[in-house]
């Protein structure tokens, strides 16, 4: 198995053992590889909003010292 692939069924393993751990039940992969993959597009949602925030405020600082 390639060593991304292998990285990922770990990571999803991980997932599921935290979910298993906190709530109580067994969630199936498909589900578990679902909240992995809306956990990674709300991350990403998450570090754009950031960035857009530091280039603003760059921006302004920016405009205040002209």
């Amino acid at each position: 198995m390639p060593t991304n692939m292998r990285t990922q069924a770990q990571r999803l393993d991980e997932l599921q053992s935290i979910l298993r751990d906190d709530y109580g039940q067994d969630f199936e992969l498909a589900d578990v590889a679902e909240i992995a993959d809306w956990l990674g597009r709300f991350y990403t949602a998450l570090i754009k909003l950031a960035v857009q925030r530091r280039v603003a405020e760059h921006e302004a600082a920016k405009g205040e010292s002209s």
